[in-house]
């Protein structure tokens, strides 16, 4: 939504109701496990992303800024289709900042930006053995851009 010509916010908001109705399987000591009931790996029930944008700033005669905020939320997520605790993560909440001036109607720009600015800990993928792969932490990027 455009509230003024330089200021923009956009946001979606997502519930997800992903239960397993009924789910058995044999697991690998050849019993039977039900996860009728449980949450789907990954699943998480809620998810937010929202960002605020000031835009078409200008900078004297040849130079127009930007800069944008976002705030993600993603609820707590069972990695495992068990939903044990040890294979769960609680609500996750992320910022994440970018800006950037144009010179001489975008011939040439700079850009900066900071993703996980909270440095928050967290994975994107665990199981209930040592595999995970843990989410970004802090990062920054500086960058030129010189179109041609």
């Amino acid at each position: 939504m455009r509230v003024a010509p330089f200021l923009k916010f956009d946001a979606n908001a997502t519930y997800l109701d992903a239960e397993f109705k009924e789910y058995s399987s044999i697991l690998a000591n050849r019993t039977v496990a039900d996860f009728s009931g449980n949450t789907m790996p990954r699943a998480p029930k809620w998810s937010l992303t929202s960002s605020a944008t000031i835009d078409n700033i200008k900078l004297g005669e040849s130079a127009e800024a930007s800069l944008r905020v976002e705030y993600n939320h993603r609820g707590k997520t069972y990695f495992t289709r068990e939903n044990t605790a040890v294979g769960s993560q609680g609500g996750l909440n992320l910022i994440n900042a970018f800006a950037a001036i144009k010179f001489d109607d975008g011939a040439w720009e700079l850009r900066a930006s900071g993703r996980n600015l909270t440095n928050k800990r967290f994975f994107n993928f665990l199981r209930n053995d040592p595999f995970a792969t843990v989410g970004e932490f802090r990062t920054f990027e500086v960058s030129a851009l010189l179109r041609f």
